[in-house]
Parts: structure tokens; C-alpha cells; sequence
């Protein structure tokens, strides 16, 4: 009674995310009459990316590679792709512009 049989703990890996995100906003007022007045305005956006710092995030599966995985008598392939390993870019996916 009270006595442990046994204990663990759990040790997650520390991440280390960043999006970048840059936004641009331009107004322009225009008085047409003394009683109307218009206004334009135009907007951008750009959200980069994400991105880790030491790169241990997956990017996505590359179905032509052979597999890490063998069997004899089958020809498996596939792997997953790592961001900023063997040529592939740092972001998880592309940027976006709005």
C-alpha cells in the first residue's frame, strides 16, 4: 500500500516554429461634391511559410523514392520528405499572397 511499481516521464522535443507575415495597406480619399466623398484602398498580404528552426518537420511524401522499409520479394517504395534536407526548401509548404 503506497509503495510505486513503477513511473515514467515524458519528454517532448521543443519546437522551434516562425512564420513570417509582411502587410501593406494604401488609402486614397477623394472628394467628389461637398456632400460626397469617396475612398479607395487597397491591401496586400504575404504569410511565408512555416519553418523550424533545426528542420524536423516533414514536407510532405515523395511516392518515387525507395522506401527505408524492405521485404524480401517486394519493391516497396516511398518516404516521407523532410523540410531543408536533400534539396527541398525550409517551409513546411509554399508561401501565400492575398
Amino acid at each position: 500500500m503506497g509503495v510505486p511499481s513503477s513511473g515514467s516521464i515524458d519528454k517532448n522535443v521543443a519546437l522551434s516554429f516562425q512564420n513570417l507575415y509582411g502587410a501593406g495597406f494604401g488609402q486614397y480619399d477623394l472628394k467628389a461634391t461637398r456632400k460626397l466623398a469617396l475612398s479607395f484602398g487597397l491591401r496586400w498580404d504575404r504569410e511565408g511559410p512555416r519553418t523550424e528552426r533545426y528542420n524536423r518537420m516533414t514536407r510532405g511524401f515523395a511516392f518515387d523514392q525507395p522506401s527505408p522499409l524492405q521485404a524480401p520479394g517486394l519493391n516497396l517504395r516511398g518516404g516521407l520528405l523532410f523540410a531543408g534536407v536533400g534539396g527541398q526548401p525550409r517551409g513546411q509548404s509554399e508561401a501565400c499572397a492575398t
